[in-house]
């Protein structure tokens, strides 16, 4: 797969996530409606974790790439698995 596929995929599913926590159900409660309006930075927050994330897991070797090589796919990958993971909990947000 390529880099441009994950960044389209990555951005797609960014999408969907600010929207599904900026216009869900909300967690409810008088003290968490302030934090209902901040739930649109949980994708962000996400993709820096994936880059994050993915530093460690670029060190494994893999088909003799180099280590800038692997970084941008390796990250968009994790970022991806990220925001799935979050695409999910707010799902469950909604059948709750």
């Amino acid at each position: 797969m390529t880099n441009k596929k994950l960044i389209i995929g990555l951005l797609i599913i960014i999408l969907i996530n600010t929207l599904t926590f900026q216009f869900g159900p909300g967690l409810g409660g008088n003290y968490l409606k302030k934090l209902d309006r901040e739930l649109w930075t949980v994708p962000l927050g996400c993709i820096i974790w994936g880059f994050v994330l993915a530093v460690p897991l670029t060190l494994i070797p893999y088909k003799g790439l180099s280590y800038r090589q692997k970084y941008l796919t390796v990250s968009l990958i994790t970022s991806i698995v990220f925001n799935g993971l979050m695409f999910f909990i707010a799902l469950s947000l909604y059948f709750e």
